[in-house]
Formats: C-alpha cells, sequence, structure tokens
C-alpha cells in the first residue's frame, strides 16, 4: 500500500476494561459511561479510525447515561437504536428518524436503556468544504446545523446500515477513497435533512451548566465540593443547577458525580493485581475516603463487593 493511502485500524474493546477515546484513536477530549440501574453492566465497542475520519459503534447493555466531549475541530453524526425504553440525547427524546449532531458546546448527552449508538466524525473544515462544493457556494457561506436532522424513518436506517457496513468490513471497500467516501456521506446527509433542529437556548444553557460543574468537580479534591461550590462555579442557583442535570443527564448532581466515580473504582478494580489493600487503593484513587460506605454504595450500584469484582480481574 502507497504511504499516502489511508489505512483503516479496526478495535473491539470492552468500554469497562480497556477503552479510552484518546487511545483508540477518536478525536474526543472526553467520554463515560456508567450504570444507572443496579446490576453488572458491561459496554462494548468498534472503532474504525483513519487519518481523517473516524466510525465509533457503542452498544450499551443497561441503563446508563454517556458522557462525550468532542474535540472542537471535528464535527460528529450520531445515529441511535434504543432496545428498551426511551432514549435522551442533549435533553430531547431519541427518534429513529434523527441523525444528531453534538451541543454548541460540543458535546453528546445521552441517557436511556440498552441501544446500540453509531457516531462517525470528521474535521470540521473538511466537511465545510464538501458542503461548500455541494451547495456551490464558497466556503465562508456554508454552515453545519446543530441538534439534529430530521428524516424518514427509512433515510436514517439506511445511514445506520451503510456505516455499520463499513465498520464491520473496512477492507471491502477501497482505502484509497475510504475517507472521501464517508465525507461525501456525511455530505450528502447534512444537505437531504428534512428540518434541522437548532438547540433552543435553554437546551444550551443546560449543557453549558452541566459541562463547567464537570470541569470543577474534575479539577477540586474529592469530597470536598459543595452544592453552594457548583452554584458559585456554574453562575446559576441550586434550581437551574439541578434542572440542567435532570435533563441532561436524569438524576442530581451529586448522584451523577457519585456514581462516575463508583464506575471509575470498578474500571481500577478490575486491573489491578489480587493484592493485598488493592481495593483501598482503588477507592482511594477514584476520589472515595469512606471504605465501608464506598462497599456499601458499590454493592447497591453493580450487585456485587468491591472483592467479588478483584476475584473476576483479567
Amino acid at each position: 500500500m502507497n504511504r499516502s493511502e489511508p489505512h483503516v485500524s479496526v478495535q473491539r474493546l470492552d468500554v469497562v476494561l480497556d477503552y479510552e477515546a484518546a487511545t483508540a484513536g477518536l478525536p474526543v477530549v472526553e467520554e463515560s459511561m456508567y450504570p444507572t440501574s443496579r446490576g453488572s453492566f458491561s459496554a462494548s465497542c468498534t472503532t474504525a479510525v483513519t487519518g481523517k475520519v473516524a466510525i465509533h459503534r457503542v452498544s450499551s447493555h443497561a441503563p446508563s447515561v454517556g458522557v462525550t466531549v468532542l474535540d472542537p475541530a471535528h464535527v460528529a453524526f450520531l445515529v441511535a437504536r434504543s432496545g428498551n425504553g426511551p432514549l435522551h440525547i442533549n435533553g430531547h427524546e431519541c427518534s429513529e428518524a434523527s441523525v444528531w449532531l453534538p451541543s454548541a458546546n460540543h458535546e453528546f448527552y445521552i441517557r436511556g436503556g440498552a441501544r446500540e449508538m453509531l457516531g462517525v466524525s470528521v474535521r470540521r473544515e473538511r466537511l465545510l468544504q464538501a458542503l461548500a462544493a455541494l451547495h456551490g457556494v464558497d466556503l465562508e457561506d456554508a454552515s453545519i446545523a446543530s441538534n439534529r436532522l430530521n428524516f424518514a424513518p427509512a433515510a436514517s436506517a439506511l445511514l445506520f446500515h451503510r456505516l455499520s457496513r463499513m465498520l464491520d468490513s473496512p477492507n471491502a471497500h477501497d482505502v484509497r477513497t475510504w475517507d472521501e467516501t464517508v465525507v461525501m456521506m456525511l455530505a450528502e446527509v447534512h444537505c437531504a435533512g428534512g428540518i434541522m433542529s437548532t438547540e433552543s437556548d435553554r437546551t444550551r444553557s443546560d449543557a453549558w451548566i452541566v459541562r463547567r460543574a464537570e470541569e470543577y468537580v474534575s479539577a477540586a479534591e474529592p469530597g470536598h465540593v459543595s452544592l453552594a461550590d457548583l452554584c458559585l462555579a456554574t453562575g446559576v442557583g441550586k434550581t437551574a443547577l439541578y434542572r440542567a442535570f435532570h435533563s441532561l443527564c436524569g438524576e442530581a448532581p451529586f448522584t451523577y458525580f457519585r456514581r462516575r466515580r463508583l464506575v471509575r473504582a470498578r474500571s481500577l478494580i478490575l486491573r489491578s493485581t489480587y493484592e493485598r489493600a488493592a481495593i483501598k487503593r482503588c477507592a482511594l484513587e477514584a476520589g472515595f475516603r469512606e471504605l465501608g460506605r464506598f462497599s456499601r454504595e458499590y454493592r447497591h450500584l453493580f450487585g456485587e463487593l468491591p472483592s467479588e469484582t478483584l476475584s473476576l480481574r483479567t
């Protein structure tokens, strides 16, 4: 293969054990997924990445909340299929006739039951070039929609099917034109979108509030964040803070952050060796200081003790 031709790198990963967006080659600043119901949680993903585009499919097998923060230099299209109950993306109930784009803050907040999601990302500048060519306008006159594009269900299903085929059998396609095929497919989808539904001021505000709260908690010392701290960091009162979290994540802010830390602890335990104080070390690294409370909350969420998880280590 000529060095200038794209190489399609495919990975199939367990989300809890060995998946990190950066190492998978995706243009993602942050990505996480955590369960919202008690019991064993599992999710898997398959990625196909070239130098210019990436296709990413995630299958979640239990109710969960997923957060993806995209690199601002890229844009992503997301098609989702719910396997169990309603699915919400950026605070809106998901329809199988919709193709979703990230919020103005470059985020996807996804909550619901078991589901399969397929996303494809491309550099924003490259997509704008393709849109300008299709519309016959100058580059500065081309623009990308926000929030979602609405289609007939059959059209959305066709996009899902076409991208899945490329993901599952990348070598069945001419790798010399793989990048351009995906870019033009997205440009055509964007142009064909029936109704471009832009974000409301409230949706944009909710996403901004949740993101600022996440950044504050991430930078703060674990266990030392109060409700007043979050209100000060986001510049809103308690009512607006709780409304934003319930809209995007389906639960109160401290419940959301506690679940995320528990998932972090589980991931660390599953990667640990079976040794003395392994659970304590993982709990502390995930931000838990009271080990007895940690064990109770861990068992309530995952249906097993941390020691039982450790015995499942790979």
